[in-house]
């Protein structure tokens, strides 16, 4: 990886003897830190939603027990995903899928399906559940890829 400086500061930067290295690994760790925090918590919010929708169709159906056991498995997920740590593997490699843009979200057929069913026709392990969430993103991704370049 290389990076460009305008001139001033490249001298700047020399004459000061600043550890130039340090400094921009500091600065890039912090940027995806801050990123996949972001990201972090927007995610936490769409499947925190999922669960009170779940809520709300639980009240209308009370004899239906999946309703309120998605809820349960729905914030479960959500505490599960909030405890991850910025640097988490599949956290960064959900904020890849969505280039960043977290907005992204959720746009797919396959992240919709598994939003749908998550604790109502199955209830994985918190880690295993966001793991297939994460599995759905990139099967959306590439179905969007694939039907972008036959258009």
């Amino acid at each position: 990886m290389n990076i460009s400086v305008p001139d001033d500061l490249a001298v700047a930067v020399r004459q000061m003897k600043l550890p130039v290295s340090k400094i921009c690994q500091d600065a890039l760790r912090q940027a995806v830190s801050q990123s996949a925090q972001a990201s972090q918590t927007v995610l936490v919010e769409t499947i925190e939603n999922q669960a009170r929708w779940r809520e709300m169709v639980a009240a209308e159906y009370p004899e239906d027990a999946r309703n309120e056991r998605a809820v349960g498995a729905l914030s479960e997920l959500a505490g599960y995903i909030r405890s991850l740590s910025a640097d988490d593997p599949w956290l960064l490699r959900m904020h890849a899928i969505v280039d960043g843009e977290i907005a992204n979200i959720g746009g797919g057929d396959r992240w919709r399906e598994a939003m749908d069913k998550y604790g109502f026709h199955w209830q994985p392990a918190p880690a295993d559940g966001w793991h297939m969430l994460v599995t759905a993103l990139e099967e959306d991704r590439e179905t969007a890829l694939k039907d972008d370049g036959d258009s």
